[in-house]
């Protein structure tokens, strides 16, 4: 009797829990990468697992990879050792041994490649790369994402082209794009939100308006984002940072080619005024309603980009200070 209350009660709760998600566990995963003789690969590992597990993961990612030597080694596994001690000894895992997920909610997309610079972006959420009035930000989260986004009745493109990667600008600098992913700047009348790199034009013409399959494919990936960070903003084990930054718009490049130049021409073709999106006074009343948002959620904390590097700065610290008087995180490290 005994053993069968003590089974139904964990068939309960399995049922409750549900299976893991491999969503979930996206944000509990780092990234390395690595120069391979191929070009470049990225490893990928959870921090939390038992060392057995990433050790494995990282030895089949050298052997996949060619990597026999390298880094003082001449074995695979010993610059399996070497990466995977890279990947452990990086802000991601130090920030996962302290639950802590950095999120970026800034006006542009300047927070999210500061924290991927830095190592700190776990995953992609829903305002990593796009621009919008933090206000717009605030409402979405109010209503937990239950307005309209992204529905085709709301969303205009723009007659101009830029690279989908900004990173790709240097193509520009002749005037003549050169291999380049070309994105269609998008607006989201509803939400307010200008999507810059998500929306691939169905043509090469100029007028031409966003692909019918990639503006499917767009919609799934922001439902993926949102429903993560509904999951992260739900939960209280793991500490919360909404990074804000007030877009500074009027210090955009100026150079003819630059990508920013060209957003400017899509603000004034969508009629949109930069100085009226990224105003000083509606920044700050819209923080402090993020702030009073999730007032009385201890695990959420909302932080300018200042704060986000100096936390960020003295996390690295801290770990390398415990580097240093334990040796290492409990794999061998010679």
């Amino acid at each position: 009797m005994y053993y069968g209350a003590c089974c139904l009660l964990l068939l309960v709760l399995l049922l409750l829990i549900g299976p893991a998600r491999s969503e979930d566990n996206e944000l509990y995963t780092c990234t390395l990468t690595v120069a391979v003789p191929s070009g470049r690969a990225t490893f990928a590992v959870r921090p939390r697992d038992p060392f057995v597990v990433k050790f494995l993961a990282a030895l089949r990612f050298t052997r996949q990879n060619g990597l026999n030597h390298g880094s003082g080694c001449d074995t695979a596994e010993c610059v399996a050792k070497h990466i995977l001690g890279e990947v452990d000894q990086g802000l991601c895992a130090q920030l996962l041994r302290h639950n802590a997920v950095f999120v970026s909610v800034g006006e542009s997309c300047n927070v999210a490649i500061a924290l991927r610079d830095l190592g700190a972006r776990s995953a992609a959420f829903p305002f990593d790369w796009n621009l919008k009035p933090l206000d717009s930000v605030v409402a979405m989260l109010r209503s937990n994402f239950s307005s309209p986004f992204l529905r085709p009745e709301s969303m205009r493109v723009a007659n101009v082209r830029l690279p989908k990667n900004a990173l790709e600008s240097d193509g520009f600098k002749d005037g003549i794009p050169r291999n380049i992913t070309m994105a269609v700047p998008t607006i989201d009348d509803a939400a307010s939100i200008l999507f810059p790199h998500d929306f691939i034009a169905a043509s090469d013409d100029i007028d031409a308006g966003v692909d019918d399959r990639n503006l499917a494919s767009a919609r799934a990936k922001y439902e993926r984002r949102i429903q993560r960070l509904q999951r992260l903003l739900a939960q209280d084990a793991t500490h919360v940072f909404l990074v804000t930054e007030r877009a500074d718009y009027q210090n955009w490049p100026s150079a003819s080619w630059n990508p920013f130049v060209r957003l400017e021409l899509a603000f004034e073709h969508f009629g949109v005024d930069p100085a009226t999106w990224f105003n000083h006074k509606r920044f700050e009343r819209a923080r402090n309603a993020l702030v009073d948002l999730f007032a009385r959620r201890p695990n959420v904390h909302v932080v300018t980009h200042e704060e986000a590097s100096d936390l960020l700065t003295e996390v690295s610290a801290l770990e390398d200070r415990e580097v240093s008087e334990t040796g290492g995180f409990g794999f061998p490290l010679n």
